[in-house]
């Protein structure tokens, strides 16, 4: 098991970030679980 924390401005900036490797990185998964993985999103307030 893994976790990864990544602090972006909004969602849609995760996604743009993320896009170009998403589907190298879930093909990836196999290869060291068999867990299904979890995207949490959450708000920092400051």
């Amino acid at each position: 098991m893994a976790i990864g924390t990544f602090y972006v401005k909004s969602l849609s900036e995760y996604q743009a970030a993320i896009a170009p490797n998403r589907d190298a990185i879930r093909g990836d998964f196999v290869n060291y679980t068999n867990a299904m993985p979890v995207i949490l999103v959450s708000e920092v307030v400051k």
